[in-house]
């Protein structure tokens, strides 16, 4: 690259954590580092891990935003969810959402097994839309967890489904900042999510939403009972919590000043 034009590297997902213990990619991975005059991140713990891997580099933790004003339901969109849950959603149960791509680095087979040792399963419906491997097809059958499975929809199309659920789960075990996170946030929606990366950022434990530690099955267990022990109005609270907060840190706008600051 010519020196006039400075390489700014942007770490989005799983990509460090693939390739910082992934030997073909390790190499190329240490000369993009070494070469970046910026490297961004999307969560704080991946700018903490590079610059404890490479002291010199200069990584900054910019989130992920969301354009608030466009992310908006109509009333059609309204009374989609509520005729859905009438129809769909079991007298006394609530409704937790998982979506996405939901293969194994997603968490979502350890979150049914770990729910599944108790009783805790059957205060809950799952509505899981997008991609699920047949193992975890297979699972569901066989422990009978009240579930709904929903081929991969649209960002826009997405937005209905989001005020069905009460809350959503996002259990992976790494990840970036997941867009789902921010968008049920910003409808008020509370989240239930394991510790990590960007989760870790946004989720103030039982103030906007749940956390527990990845992989860890009684950890998780309790973070649902605790999620179940709370009134439809405490749940309401929650999600505005995480909505409000959402609408002052993690706007589009947000992170458009985040990129400015440091270029």
């Amino acid at each position: 690259l010519s020196k006039s034009f400075p390489l700014v590297t942007m770490i989005r997902g799983n990509d460090f954590d693939n390739a910082v213990f992934n030997p073909r990619k390790r190499g190329i991975l240490n000369d993009l580092i070494e070469q970046s005059a910026y490297i961004f991140t999307v969560s704080s713990d991946k700018a903490q891990k590079i610059k404890s891997l490479w002291p010199d580099a200069n990584a900054f933790f910019t989130p992920n935003g969301i354009s608030t004003g466009d992310w908006q339901p109509t009333n059609s969109e309204i009374a989609f969810s509520k005729n859905w849950k009438k129809e769909h959603l079991d007298e006394g149960k609530r409704c937790i959402g998982l979506f996405g791509d939901l293969k194994e680095k997603k968490g979502a087979k350890f979150l049914f097994e770990s729910l599944t040792k108790t009783q805790i399963i059957d205060k809950y419906q799952f509505l899981l839309i997008g991609y699920i491997e047949e193992e975890l097809k297979e699972y569901l059958t066989k422990y009978e967890v009240k579930h709904e499975n929903i081929h991969f929809q649209d960002r826009y199309q997405l937005l209905k489904y989001y005020l069905c659920l009460d809350g959503l789960a996002i259990p992976s075990f790494y990840d970036g900042m997941p867009n789902v996170m921010l968008e049920a946030g910003a409808l008020g929606i509370p989240i239930v999510a394991s510790a990590v990366d960007g989760m870790k950022d946004l989720i103030d434990h039982k103030l906007d939403g749940f956390l527990f530690k990845p992989g860890d099955s009684d950890e998780c267990r309790k973070a649902f009972y605790d999620f179940d022990k709370l009134s439809d109005i405490e749940i309401e609270q929650m999600g505005s919590s995480l909505q409000n907060k959402i609408k002052s840190k993690y706007t589009s706008e947000h992170e458009i000043e985040h990129y400015k600051k440091y270029l």
